[in-house]
């Protein structure tokens, strides 16, 4: 019974691994190389607008990832959408370290944020996005 069961399960594992490895190049691979970070910094001295895009070569959006570090004196809020007329969510983060990630469903090409505060801030927020695409 052994000897029957050792070539079966080696012939499955090595099934496995090639199928692994196919799924590796054929799928996963140029879903990361496609779907490289950017990152820009924010000075917090006044309320800031802008809007960020995905690269050229991207193909179709299905999804965004932002990842906001730094520091704040005050404590602020973030507005995101896919343009200023079309705002989506409003984030609160408390004055002091801040460490956040959002990810989420995202269909369009770009998107609209807004940095506002309560009172006149000081510090620096880097924000590291990226745009998944396939």
């Amino acid at each position: 019974m052994k000897k029957r069961l050792t070539p079966l399960i080696l012939t499955l594992t090595a099934v496995f691994i090639f199928f692994g490895i196919f799924v590796y190049q054929r799928y996963l691979r140029p879903m990361i190389a496609n779907n490289q970070s950017q990152e820009i910094s924010i000075a917090l001295n006044s309320p800031k607008k802008f809007v960020i895009k995905k690269d050229k070569s991207q193909g179709e959006v299905f999804s965004i990832e932002l990842e906001f570090l730094g520091k704040s004196s005050s404590n602020l809020n973030l507005v995101i959408g896919e343009s200023e007329h079309k705002l989506t969510q409003v984030i609160q983060l408390k004055k002091g370290q801040i460490e956040f990630d959002y990810t989420n469903d995202w269909y369009a090409d770009s998107c609209y944020i807004e940095v506002q505060s309560d009172a006149p801030s000081s510090g620096k927020l880097v924000l590291s996005y990226r745009f998944l695409t396939l």
